[in-house]
This record gives C-alpha cells, structure tokens and sequence, in this order.
C-alpha cells in the first residue's frame, strides 16, 4: 500500500501541473483505433473478435463482415437489419455519425436502463478492489460494436499508471469500450446508451479509471470498466461523478480533477494505516 500511496502522491502531481491535457488536434486526427482487437485464445484458437469497429464490419454498399461475429451476435444483428428502416437521406457504403434525436430504435444492454440501484460502491471500496489507477485523455471516440452491440471504444493516452502494478508492460494507449454509440452503417442506424443519465465523451476529456477486471484482449490494452469505476472531465472543468460517487459521503466537496486526486492519494494513506494496525 505505501507504494501504491507513492505513486498516487505523483499522479496526483502530474495531473495537478496542468501537463496531463489532451494531444494537440494534428494528433488526434491522425489517431486511428485497432479495427479488430481479439479475446484471449482458448485451446490454442482466437475466439471471435472483441472489439469491431464499424468499418471493420462494413465491405462496401450492402456487403458485411459477418465472419467477424459469434454466430450468436450475427443473429441479433441480422434481426436489426430486418426489423430496423434504413434512412435514404444517408449515404450508402459509409459510416456517419448521426444527432442521438434521429435514432429510432435504442438498443440497452442493461436490465436496469435509466435507473441503478445500492448497494453503491464508494470511493475506497474501489480503491481497494482495484490493482492500479489509470489517469489519461481521451484522444478518439470510434463507433462499433462490443459483443455485437453498437458501443463506442475510447482510446485514452497520456496514461499514467501504476509501474508496480501485476502487468509486466504498459502500454502506450488504452482502449476503453463505453455504452453509448449513434452512428449509420451503410444507412443504417445503431443507437445505444444504458442509462439516461450517461455522460457524453469526446476527444480531450481526462478520465480516471479504476476497473476491477483484466484486460479483456490479447494485447492487454483493452480495459473494461464499469460506468462506477470511471470519472470524467467535463468540459468546463467539473467532474461528472457516477451515481456510486455522487452519493459516497467520502466525495462531498470534491468537484475538479485535482480535488479528485488529492482524495485518491488521502484515501491510500488511510486505507494503508488501516492494514497496518495490528489484528485482535
């Protein structure tokens, strides 16, 4: 714990030195995010993908890449593409963002969409839970599907992160799937956000992560973690805290991203102090 308290007392340094800000627009626009990032193998053989972007997915007008799915998600697919009407007024053989008020069907993977419930983790419970604190900037937003749902994948830079955490390396970006998308596919719509309250993204905003799960990919650079393991920067300046943080009495007060990581590295002093007093 009292490396863990080290590094936090530098992350919070960093951040609070105003370096950790986005790349410069000449960079984010020559960004582009893996097309395809596999699971892990299992019994020596690459289950399907992950991660696929859109125009991975997309040949050309009228032409897929349904190979690219678990037979699976290809039937739920199929079911959108039957069930769901193109829109003429959108181009054919491309990919287009499109305004969240023109999608006419929404899809959620969420049983509990618009509304969640306690028990809510508070900050140190994810503190404690979690094996590093990742800090960066979102440098793209790109449209696709994870599990064959329509998500967006945040590539986050300017990371840092915890050097003695279990990874052997670290690497340069991270890839984090988040559970809101409103793009076309060949004039076809793919609308997705879980909950109403779902902060949007875009390019320069700084994020904190604490997931509790692995990567999820082979390469080890695609993160998943929960809406209450995140933290984002809103664009003047404030946080856009999760529901589980908004209501942890550990966070009262806190509302800039240097706020937030001066509570990080408080809580890992306490939580340090806690393990070290001696057991009954």
């Amino acid at each position: 714990m009292r490396v863990l308290s080290l590094l936090l007392s530098g992350l919070v340094s960093f951040l609070a030195s105003g370096d950790a800000v986005s790349a410069a627009p000449g960079d984010r626009e020559a960004l582009v995010a893996p097309p395809i990032l596999y699971g892990r193998p299992v019994e020596d053989a690459l289950e399907a993908p992950r991660w696929v972007s859109a125009e991975a997915f997309l040949k050309g007008p009228g032409e897929f890449r349904w190979d690219l799915f678990a037979p699976h998600d290809v039937e739920w697919l199929r079911r959108h593409f039957s069930t769901v009407d193109r829109s003429e007024s959108l181009a054919r053989g491309v990919v287009q963002s499109i305004d969240p008020e023109d999608c006419p069907v929404v899809t959620s993977t969420s049983s509990n969409a618009g509304a969640r419930t306690p028990p809510y983790p508070g900050l140190l419970e994810l503190m404690e839970r979690t094996e590093v604190v990742i800090a960066g900037t979102i440098e793209e937003v790109t449209p696709g599907f994870l599990f064959g749902r329509p998500a967006s994948l945040l590539t986050i830079g300017s990371l840092e992160v915890a050097p003695e955490s279990r990874s052997s390396t670290v690497p340069d970006r991270i890839y984090v799937p988040y559970p809101e998308a409103h793009f076309a596919l060949d004039q076809m719509p793919f609308c997705r956000w879980d909950y109403d309250d779902l902060p949007a993204v875009d390019a320069g905003q700084r994020v904190v992560l604490l997931p509790r799960a692995g990567p999820l990919d082979v390469q080890g650079s695609l993160i998943y973690a929960t809406l209450e393991e995140m933290v984002l920067e809103a664009g003047s300046g404030r946080l856009e805290l999760p529901t589980n943080l908004e209501v942890d009495d550990e966070m009262a007060g806190v509302m800039t991203f240097s706020e937030l990581m001066e509570k990080i590295r408080s809580g890992a002093d306490r939580i340090g102090a806690r393990r070290r007093e001696p057991g009954p």
